[in-house]
């Protein structure tokens, strides 16, 4: 097997816009095609995160609580700029929205995490303007792989849910 070597040096560039997200390196042998992964190993949080970033303009700009029954909430109502076509919520930014969700739950539990897989349901359109009521949770754990699950609704109706596999760094 040949010896691998991890350049870092095309991650050099980005780390201005990491906003403070510390890197380790793993390297894996196999397959070839992860050879190079990096994996958040210490997260901060950010005033310029696109999901709950209060200085990002663009952003999401999401407020979590966590509720007593153990489930994480947030309202939001998509503004214009969040828009795919002309008067819907892009379908993209819904599966971020469920993603941001599910990893301030673990987040607010102090669980550093990245999101390894995540699977979105659009079950129905949102209309710019609609207010959504967003609930996430944890469904399971095993070892560093947390089950995730989340549902985004309008009034009494759901109109996407996320399941996700997410995964915390080496103890």
């Amino acid at each position: 097997m040949p010896d691998h070597h991890l350049d870092t040096s095309e991650v050099e560039p980005y780390r201005n816009r990491l906003s403070g997200i510390a890197f380790t390196t793993e390297i894996a042998r196999k397959p070839p095609s992860f050879e190079r992964r990096l994996i958040p190993s210490l997260l901060r949080n950010s005033a310029l995160c696109f999901g709950c970033g209060p200085q990002n303009e663009a952003g999401l700009q999401l407020e979590f609580q966590m509720l007593d029954d153990g489930r994480l909430e947030t309202r939001f109502r998509p503004r214009a700029i969040h828009g795919g076509w002309e008067g819907i919520f892009h379908g993209g930014l819904m599966a971020t929205l469920l993603d941001e969700a599910m990893l301030a739950h673990l987040y607010l539990r102090n669980v550093n995490a990245t999101t390894a897989a995540l699977e979105v349901r659009f079950a129905a359109e949102v209309r710019l303007g609609d207010e959504l009521l967003v609930h996430a949770w944890e469904s399971s754990r095993r070892g560093r792989l947390h089950t995730m699950e989340a549902t985004a609704r309008r009034g009494d109706t759901i109109v996407a849910r996320a399941l996700a596999k997410c995964l915390t760094g080496k103890e």
